[in-house]
């Protein structure tokens, strides 16, 4: 809060001093406030600061206002960017099963005997007939490879059969 005792009139511009010659000496003037004076002089200044408080809280308010615009064109673009990151998210979870299934699909094809090697991996331990080109084959199946089955013969030989020879099984 400013009060009377915190606030000093700006100075007065001084006169200018003519050729003592000229003019006759005169004793120099007191100079005297007057109440009146200071009081006119405080009012002036109160009203300037009111002046400036108002254009300041005028700045101020078309500030506000142009942030609060902002903050708006801000917080749809954020609601955009949700919307699409939960689009992008469904579909990389899509991408995902597909690249599942293409990799299945994928080891499909290079392994072309997976199902035979899945019907002999149930059999092993079990006695089994192996038809091939050069003949039959009998024995106990001891081991299932990526593309052959192991066979130990009843005379105590062990025989591999590539699955690329094996025209049944028995």
């Amino acid at each position: 809060m400013i009060t009377i005792h915190d606030w000093k009139p700006k100075p007065r511009r001084r006169r200018l001093k003519l050729n003592p010659k000229l003019k006759p000496k005169l004793r120099p003037r007191k100079k005297r406030f007057s109440l009146k004076g200071k009081l006119k002089s405080f009012r002036r200044f109160v009203l300037r600061t009111l002046r400036s408080l108002k254009r300041s809280v005028r700045l101020i308010s078309r500030r506000q206002h142009t942030l609060s615009e902002e903050v708006q064109a801000l917080e749809s673009q954020v609601e955009t960017l949700e919307s699409q990151v939960g689009t992008i998210g469904s579909q990389i979870g899509s991408l995902n099963t597909q690249i599942t299934q293409i990799r299945s699909q994928i080891s499909v094809l290079s392994n072309p005997f997976s199902g035979l090697q899945s019907v002999l991996q149930a059999r092993i331990g079990t006695a089994v007939t192996i038809e091939t080109d050069a003949g039959p084959i009998s024995g106990t199946l001891i081991a299932v490879g990526t593309d052959f089955a192991e066979i130990l013969e009843p005379t105590g030989d062990l025989v591999f059969v590539l699955f690329s020879n094996i025209n049944s099984i028995a």
